[in-house]
């Protein structure tokens, strides 16, 4: 378990620059931002 929270927290940092849209949620999961980030 301890690796899949390592991980998660891991792609949490890193993936939202590589990623075409980024969403960020809130406590209820409901979407409250949607990023477009630069080209790769």
């Amino acid at each position: 378990m301890q690796y899949y929270e390592c991980l998660t927290r891991h792609l949490i940092l890193t993936m939202p620059e590589r990623s075409d849209v980024a969403f960020r949620l809130n406590h209820q999961q409901a979407v409250t931002q949607v990023r477009f980030p630069v080209e790769h």
